[in-house]
């Protein structure tokens, strides 16, 4: 006899034998506790009390829900690391040892300077990185300082990028620091690079390192008339890429203002920047060839634009690439509210395939539009999952308040559910102004998200400030109590592992005298761990 659980069959079974009960039809679906025996119905609830209450030992969790083993038992982190000054993270990037490198600004105005932080896997300060207690605060230039990206290169070297001002001057700027937080002395000057772009006004967003160590940076620059995208491309030592452009700087020729934010390397080595166009206020990506040229295969002249029916406020703050080649753009546009009519800012998205082209086959005629507030939401920050769904953060208005906001779509752009709330997760981390700028998705799809926290006792004074949420088993379809995959729940068997993983016992020791079906697809210790860590997110007992 079976009763159903989650569309899963599960068979009674006998409490003095610890089989299958003799006699019983297994084509017959008749309720279960009736049969059974005052005592015996007592011991089976027991049980699945007891079951089910052994699940939440296991630190099971939803995806969208904030991490408890991050940051103590909130899932987050505020840092305040300058007091009466903005400190705000712009950039993540992870270690191969699960360390987080977490790019940013610290101080206002003409203080403010490069801020790199690196965090255990737990969140904690690693207090052996850096110049001070896991952190390295550098000043790159006269004035301001901003760090917009960050990425950790094969030999382990940590390479931050942003943007400096001096004399009224923006240049493209980065640092790139040893393993140990300490100067790069072999970098550019003293491990530092800071170079003038275009006419002396850029805002480089976006960084990528190549597979040959090449460092590639991107996002808007004035060209002496107008604002456009531009490239630059810097040799491992830190001096510009000769081969690249014109001696290592692309402009895109333009007789309208463009702006350039996120950056994306693909396979190829052509680059793609998505940012905006105010000849219509669309979204946009653009693309160079490896070599620097405006690729004129791509899109129209090197543009791919979205239509905007609307044709205000929209811009693609940032970019992704999936493992088919295509890239999703993200970032703001104008939406129906929660009420028609009644219009907002919203996070919304397209598809473009390899020629620039929306993909039909992603939400309507290649675009997402979502709302998240009645008043104001924009996505900051972009990642695709390897299952191919797509985690967007950034900040939306909730109760007058800006909170982080974080949206999960599906691979054809359908909004995800089994995240957060209908597939949103809004978090106020303190009780003022939250705005997520930058977000990772780590290989156990924990996701990690980071930004500019204030309070509202102290709004001049801001935190950087860290979330990591569950994200759920990545490319899961499918976690049931059928742990060894023989197509039935059995109490000798799937609940019997259950039962003794959740009190502690090792999983190797776990199986001990159990006896598999031989049609069960997962028989062996191996096969049943990468099952429940995969498919179950579930933390094992070695």
């Amino acid at each position: 006899m079976y009763f159903e659980y989650r569309g899963q069959k599960v068979q009674r079974i006998s409490l003095s034998l610890g089989r299958r009960s003799s006699g019983e039809s297994t084509k017959q679906h008749q309720p279960f506790l009736p049969y059974l025996n005052w005592s015996y119905r007592n011991f089976i609830c027991f049980s699945i009390i007891y079951f089910f209450s052994s699940f939440a030992q296991l630190n099971w969790a939803f995806p969208g829900d904030l991490d408890p083993t991050f940051g103590g038992p909130f899932g987050r982190y505020f840092l305040n690391l300058n007091a009466d000054q903005l400190d705000s993270a712009g950039a993540i990037a992870r270690q191969p040892d699960g360390k987080l490198i977490i790019g940013g600004t610290c101080g206002t105005g003409n203080s403010a300077d490069f801020c790199i932080l690196r965090r255990n896997a737990d969140g904690s300060a690693d207090t052996a990185f850096g110049y001070a207690s896991g952190i390295s605060r550098i000043t790159l230039s006269l004035a301001a300082d901003y760090a917009t990206a960050a990425a950790v290169q094969t030999d382990g070297k940590i390479v931050v990028a942003g943007s400096c001002v001096a004399f009224n001057i923006r240049s493209f700027c980065m640092v790139r620091l040893l393993a140990s937080g300490v100067f790069d002395t072999s970098f550019g000057s003293g491990g530092v690079v800071n170079q003038v772009v275009g006419a002396g006004n850029a805002d480089p967003r976006g960084m990528v390192i190549q597979p040959d160590g090449k460092i590639v940076m991107g996002g808007t620059c004035f060209d002496g008339t107008y604002y456009t995208v531009c490239a630059a491309r810097f040799l491992s030592s830190g001096a510009f890429d000769p081969s690249f452009g014109n001696q290592g700087r692309r402009f895109l020729s333009t007789t309208v203002n463009l702006a350039g934010y996120g950056l994306a390397l693909q396979s190829d080595g052509a680059i793609i920047v998505a940012g905006s166009s105010s000849a219509g206020n669309v979204m946009c990506a653009y693309r160079f060839t490896a070599n620097g040229a405006v690729d004129s295969g791509y899109g129209i002249s090197g543009i791919a634009c979205v239509p905007n029916s609307l044709a205000v406020s929209a811009a693609a703050t940032s970019i992704a690439l999936q493992a088919d080649g295509k890239s999703v753009i993200a970032g703001y546009c104008v939406v129906d509210g929660p009420v028609v009519g009644n219009l907002t800012n919203g996070f919304c998205f397209a598809r473009l395939d390899f020629a620039g082209a929306l993909d039909s086959t992603f939400g309507s005629g290649g675009v997402v539009k979502t709302t998240l507030s009645s008043a104001f939401a924009s996505a900051n920050a972009l990642a695709v999952q390897p299952d191919g769904r797509i985690i967007a953060t950034g900040e939306c208005s909730v109760s007058g308040r800006t909170n982080f906001c974080t949206i999960r779509l599906n691979d054809g752009g359908s909004v995800d559910t089994s995240f957060g709330t209908n597939g949103v997760v809004k978090t106020n981390v303190v009780d003022g102004q939250d705005v997520a700028y930058a977000v990772h998705v780590q290989p156990d799809g924990a996701i990690v998200v980071a930004g500019l926290c204030t309070e509202s006792s102290a709004p001049i004074d801001g935190a950087m400030c860290i979330a990591r949420y569950q994200g759920g088993p990545l490319g899961a379809r499918q976690c049931s109590l059928d742990i060894d995959g023989d197509g039935v729940v059995l109490g000798t068997t799937d609940l019997l592992i259950l039962n003794r993983v959740s009190r502690g016992m090792r999983l190797r020791d776990a199986i001990n005298s159990i006896v598999f079906a031989a049609h069960a697809t997962r028989k062996t210790w191996g096969e049943l761990r990468t099952y429940l860590r995969t498919q179950c997110d579930m933390k094992i007992v070695e």
